[in-house]
């Protein structure tokens, strides 16, 4: 039975706690002033001593004592409540309401995290997601590209009901905290534990004057071109016209990785098959294709694919292959981002693994410094990095992680093209045709070189034939 006194005593102290935030106005320009992002952190996330982070504080690891919030993270809900209508206690009630499927989120992948972590209290976790939320909702609306989020959520200068420009002040302050490292600000949102269900975000947006001055943009959609500038690449065409999920989205890490993918649906998936055909599914570290210089060895021709974010396609003819890669970017941040894409589509599967398939293609394919090099050649690897030793670790230490950390699996229609490639590969003719094109047309300098003196003789040999018959005609 719920006591509502006590809970309209715990509301009240929130939105006491929530007008002190900005009580005193005349020490908003020197906090402005001797703001210091490097220490006064954007982070909604707690590390501890763990080398994870966890969500907000609304998990904790057992061995660990009381985290308590950030006290300035307060001000993002405060901003929220005083200037953009944010109704906290219709909020919290909302997310009371909705506790048991709060914590049905942490049991993802058919793995049970309530072994390692336990949930707070019921009003603690509230508070969590209330400032996690609005957390969020800030960083979205100011990171993303569709609209001036910066102007509208500073508002109107000179508003009478605004003499001072308080609330360009206090804006001002959340602004830089959030943008002074943005790629940092959206590597820490896209970390798998520190990911909250998306219907709380969506909460921060109904509950508060956001739709509107959003022009009833949905937030997902929002969300959507926050990560533009990060690599992979969103699929543009995909975001303008595909069908956004059933069911809608789980958190925002998946918004990154729906933004990321092909369209097809069906593909690379581990399918369920009938009880009785049912076969273990097949691990990455079991799959295998030859490397891209022995490939090269058996008429096997690579070019960059274009029409996807992340997708792999081959078709072999009778001779000769031909094997499409989506371009793999490095940066210094895609490691973080792959371990956190794939560790994604491992724990929900039922989304696909087309970064799994990429991936585990891209790592055995370049397994010397001689295929980064070819593939580099055809556009297929675009390292911003040092050099090739580069691409080869961040390829070691992500299948590290996906064979010891996660055990993935692959998707099936990755096992059909191994066995495809590898049958191509051992090809005689194949290899014949591949060891005549090297020997006899290295590249296409030659090629043409040939073709011109083949040409040059065919018409001198004409002429010679012409001079010839004029002659005994004239004879």
């Amino acid at each position: 039975m719920v006591d509502h006194a006590r809970e309209e005593t715990w509301i009240v102290n929130i939105r006491n706690r929530l007008d002190e935030q900005f009580a005193d106005l005349t020490k908003l320009k020197p906090a402005l002033a001797a703001l210091d992002t490097s220490k006064d952190k954007p982070s909604i996330y707690w590390t501890g001593s763990h080398p994870e982070r966890f969500p907000v504080g609304i998990l904790l690891l057992k061995s660990s004592g009381n985290v308590a919030e950030k006290d300035h993270m307060w001000e993002y809900v405060a901003f929220m409540t005083r200037w953009l209508g944010l109704d906290v206690t219709l909020f919290l009630r909302y997310m009371k309401e909705r506790e048991d499927l709060v914590k049905s989120y942490y049991h993802y992948g058919g793995e049970d995290y309530q072994r390692y972590f336990v949930f707070r209290e019921s009003n603690a976790l509230q508070e969590s997601l209330l400032i996690a939320g609005c957390f969020l909702a800030t960083a979205i609306l100011l990171l993303q590209k569709d609209r001036n989020g910066a102007e509208i959520l500073r508002g109107p200068r000179g508003d009478n009901s605004d003499p001072a420009g308080q609330r360009s002040l206090q804006f001002s302050i959340l602004y830089q905290r959030i943008m002074k490292d943005q790629i940092k600000t959206k590597i820490d949102m896209l970390r798998i534990r520190n990911q909250i269900p998306w219907f709380v975000v969506e909460a921060v947006f109904a509950h508060s004057s956001l739709s509107e001055l959003f022009g009833g943009t949905r937030i997902d959609r929002l969300a959507m071109s926050c990560f533009d500038d990060l690599y992979p690449r969103v699929n543009k065409s995909k975001v303008k016209g595909g069908n956004l999920p059933s069911g809608g989205f789980k958190h925002l890490l998946h918004i990154f990785h729906w933004t990321r993918t092909p369209e097809e649906e069906g593909r690379w998936l581990v399918h369920t098959k009938p009880e009785q055909e049912q076969q273990p599914a097949k691990r990455f570290a079991e799959f295998y294709i030859p490397n891209a210089m022995n490939l090269l060895e058996s008429a096997t021709s690579f070019k960059r694919l274009d029409s996807s974010s992340i997708d792999v396609e081959y078709s072999n003819k009778r001779i000769s292959a031909l094997m499409q890669l989506t371009p793999l970017h490095l940066f210094p941040y895609s490691n973080e981002i792959f371990h956190q894409l794939l560790n994604f589509e491992q724990r929900y599967p039922a989304y696909g693994l087309p970064v799994t398939a990429h991936f585990a293609c891209m790592k055995s394919l370049l397994q010397t410094k001689a295929d980064v090099k070819l593939l580099q050649k055809n556009g297929i690897v675009q390292n911003t990095m040092k050099g090739e030793e580069d691409v080869l670790s961040f390829l070691h230490d992500v299948g590290h992680f996906l064979v010891d950390e996660v055990r993935a699996c692959i998707p099936d229609d990755l096992d059909s093209l191994s066995e495809k490639v590898i049958e191509h590969h051992e090809r005689d003719v194949s290899i014949a045709y591949s060891e005549f094109k090297s020997q006899f047309c290295p590249n296409r300098w030659v090629i043409i070189s040939v073709l011109a003196a083949i040409t040059l003789f065919v018409l001198t040999f004409i002429q010679t034939v012409y001079s010839a018959l004029a002659y005994y005609k004239g004879s």
